[in-house]
Parts: structure tokens; sequence; C-alpha cells
């Protein structure tokens, strides 16, 4: 799961995250987060949530190969972009 920011929907980055494998292809980094701060009390922010499947492949018939990662799987990304609501509080709340 990957969850960012962004300060419009112009710049908003939908692209994959990139993984960091060693040399068993296992996963070091995977370059993801859960970051929905970019200042503020929270309200109208865009946030991108990306959701990211590794799919183990492998050599299809005809020599067709699905892989797009060096292990053997396939990332599978689904991404939303959405803006949070503007909300207000009761009087005299310190928060909501």
């Amino acid at each position: 799961v990957n969850v960012s920011t962004a300060s419009s929907y112009n710049v908003t980055s939908t692209a994959a995250p990139t993984f960091t494998y060693n040399s068993a292809g296992v996963i070091t980094s995977t370059n993801t987060g859960y970051n929905t701060q970019s200042g503020g009390d929270g309200q109208s922010q865009i946030l991108v949530l990306q959701l990211i499947y590794l799919w183990p492949t492998g050599t299809g018939p005809l020599g067709l190969n699905l892989t797009n990662q060096p292990n053997g799987n396939r990332m599978l990304v689904a991404t939303s972009v959405s803006t949070t609501e503007a909300y207000s509080c009761n009087s005299g709340q310190t928060s909501c």
C-alpha cells in the first residue's frame, strides 16, 4: 500500500513505485509509504492511494513472458485519487 498527498491534480504522480531486490530476488526496499499530512488540518487534501500486488507468473505458451520484476513476478498496481471532505468541528472541541 502506498498513500501520499498532492498539491493539485495536475502534479499528482500515479507512477508505479520502484522495488529494490537483493541478489536472491528478495525485496529490500519498496519506496512506498503512508504519508497523509502535507501540512494543514487534513481538509480538502488530494490523496493518492495505490495498492500493489506482486503476481507470481511464469513463461506462458509460445514464450509469452508477463514478468516485469526481476524475481519472476508481475507488479499489478491499482491507483485511486480522491479529495478529502471539508468539515467543521463543534465549537469548543480541540479536535474532530
